[in-house]
C-alpha cells in the first residue's frame, strides 16, 4: 500500500466518523488532531466529488522552458570531460562552431548546477571520471601554491604590514578609524585610533610604530594602494612616502585585487575586532576616542606579551617572545 493510499484512508475514516456519529466539528478535530481549517478545506472537496475527492491530486511536473535540454547538457558535459580547462565562453564558442548552438549563460548554468563552475572542480571531475588517483606531484604542487600565498618574511622587522579599518561611530566624537600594523615574522602588533584615515594620521601612526619597535630595525612596510599611504603619481610626492624615506624604510605595495598579500594584517584586524572592540562596546560606554584608544593599548600589551599565538612560527608563543629573541639574518 502506497503512502498516498494510507493518507486517503485516514481522511476517509475522519469523514465517516463525522457522518456516522454526528459529532461536532470541534470534537472531531480534537479527536483526530486536525485543524478546523483542514477539515473545511477537505469538506469542500468531499461535497463536490464524494470519497474520490479525498485523494491526493497528482500534479504533473511543471514545464521549465528556460532549462537547458538534457541532450544539450549531455553535450556540454562530454565536451568538458575532454577540455576541462575551457571556461563557459570558450565552451559555447567551440560547440557553436561544431554545429551545437548554445549560449554562454546556458553553459555556465549547467556547470553551476553540476558544481563544475571552476577550473579546479572541472579538473577534479575529469580525474574522478577517469578513475585516476591524485599523484604526489599534484599534491605537492597544491601545497607549494598554498605556501606561495604567504610572504617570504625572514626575521623581525623584515616586512611590517599596515592597514586601516573603520571601527564605528562614537557619540560626540564621530567616526573612528583604526590603523593597524603587524610584524609578519613574529606577529607583534601595533594599533592606534584616529578620527580620519588621512596621510597625516598614517604618518602619526608610522611614527608611533617606529618609536615602539623595541630596537628592532624596520626594513620594509607593506600597505595597500590607499590614499593615506601613497599616491599614484610617479613623483611619489606623499607625506607617508617621505616619512618612510626619513626612517630609511622601504615601501612595498600590495598587488591590486590580491588582498591576501596583506592577509596577516587583515587577520589581526579581525582578532582585535572580535576580542576587543565587540567586547569593549558591550562592557563600557566610551565618551572619547582617547579613552577607547587607551583600552586598546592595554589589549595590545596583552596580545603581544601574554596571549598565545598559534601561527606557523609562534607555535603557542606570544609574539613578543619571537619578536625580541630572533635576530635578523
Amino acid at each position: 500500500m502506497t503512502s498516498d493510499e494510507l493518507v486517503y484512508r485516514h481522511r476517509l475514516d475522519i469523514f465517516k466518523d463525522f457522518l456516522e456519529h454526528n459529532v461536532s466539528v470541534v470534537e472531531l478535530c480534537r479527536r483526530h488532531k486536525r485543524s478546523r481549517t483542514w477539515f473545511y478545506r477537505w469538506l469542500l472537496r468531499y461535497t463536490a466529488y464524494g470519497e474520490e475527492g479525498l485523494r491526493t491530486i497528482e500534479r504533473n511536473t511543471p514545464a521549465m522552458p528556460n532549462q537547458t535540454p538534457l541532450e544539450l547538457e549531455t553535450a556540454i558535459l562530454d565536451f568538458i570531460a575532454r577540455f576541462p580547462a575551457y571556461g563557459p565562453q570558450r565552451v559555447a564558442d567551440e560547440l557553436t562552431q561544431a554545429g551545437i548552438f548554445v549560449k554562454r549563460s546556458a553553459v555556465y548554468n549547467v556547470l553551476k548546477r553540476r558544481d563544475l563552475n571552476t577550473r579546479k572542480k572541472r579538473m577534479e571531475y575529469v580525474r574522478i571520471k577517469n578513475g585516476v588517483a591524485a599523484t604526489a606531484s599534484d599534491l605537492d604542487r597544491d601545497r607549494e601554491q598554498a605556501k606561495h600565498r604567504s610572504l617570504n618574511t625572514r626575521y623581525p622587522g623584515h616586512i611590517v604590514e599596515m592597514d586601516t579599518f573603520y571601527v564605528g561611530t562614537l557619540k560626540g566624537v564621530g567616526r573612528i578609524y583604526q590603523f593597524t600594523a603587524i610584524d609578519t615574522f613574529s606577529s607583534y602588533a601595533w594599533a592606534g585610533l584616529y578620527t580620519d584615515k588621512s596621510a597625516i594620521s598614517s604618518c602619526d601612526f608610522l611614527t608611533h610604530v617606529q618609536e615602539n619597535r623595541r630596537e628592532i630595525t624596520l626594513h620594509a612596510v607593506l600597505t595597500d594602494n590607499g590614499k593615506e599611504f601613497t599616491t599614484h603619481w610617479e613623483s611619489k610626492n606623499h607625506d607617508f612616502e617621505r616619512l618612510l624615506k626619513k626612517f630609511v624604510i622601504q615601501h612595498r605595495l600590495t598587488k591590486v585585487r590580491h588582498p591576501w598579500t596583506n592577509g596577516a594584517c587583515e587577520r589581526l584586524n579581525r582578532t582585535i575586532l572580535e576580542e576587543f572592540h565587540q567586547v569593549a562596546f558591550r562592557s563600557k560606554i566610551y565618551s572619547s576616542g582617547e579613552e577607547l584608544n587607551q583600552d586598546l593599548q592595554g589589549f595590545l600589551a596583552f596580545y603581544n606579551t601574554r596571549r598565545t599565538h598559534h601561527g606557523k612560527r609562534n607555535k603557542g608563543k606570544p609574539p613578543l617572545q619571537l619578536f625580541q629573541t630572533t635576530k635578523a639574518a
